[in-house]
């Protein structure tokens, strides 16, 4: 979901990093009997950027992220 804010204007982001995994799997059988997990999409913004398995940091890292976006919530009402 995070991604498909990222590009779009007025948009600011709080928390930590995320986990990464912002790509598509495709599960093959193989003909032992064994599966193989191939990546076979990466997720991409509205910019056209794309995210693969690397953790997308937010614009205001912090622990309470609630309170950094009240706080800037309040301050760009000014």
């Amino acid at each position: 979901m995070l991604i498909s804010f990222l590009g779009a204007g007025d948009v600011r982001t709080f928390g930590e990093p995320t986990a990464g995994f912002a790509t598509a799997n495709q599960t093959f059988a193989l003909p032992d009997g064994a599966q193989l997990a191939i990546t076979t999409a990466v997720m991409a913004d509205r910019t056209g950027r794309t995210y693969g398995n690397d953790p997308i940091v937010p614009h205001v890292v912090t622990e309470d992220p609630l309170a950094a976006a009240v706080e800037w919530l309040a301050g760009s009402q000014a």
